[in-house]
């Protein structure tokens, strides 16, 4: 499934692996304006898969928000780069 995504011009943003899962984020996009979709994957090693899927008019400002929300760091770095901010210090 996520080589077709691939090769159906969605582009991978997040991979994840922490124990048996192995997560995915892929992202379709029209443009600079606006994302055509998400699509969430999630593959674990007992053989069983969870996909999600949103189609719409996905605004990079949104997904920003819901990075935060969600402390997904790869989103919150998109945050900060869209409101000019410099990445925390470690």
């Amino acid at each position: 499934m996520r080589k077709q995504l691939s090769a159906n011009g969605w582009e991978r943003i997040v991979t994840v692996k922490e124990g048996n899962e192995d997560v995915g984020v892929f992202v379709k996009l029209r443009g600079e304006e606006a994302v055509e979709g998400v699509v969430v994957t999630v593959i674990d090693s007992d053989k069983e898969a969870v996909f999600v899927n949103v189609v719409g008019d996905i605004r990079p400002e949104q997904i920003a928000k819901v990075g935060d929300s969600l402390n997904i760091e790869p989103l919150k770095k998109l945050s900060r780069e869209i409101n000019g901010e410099q990445a925390p210090a470690n």
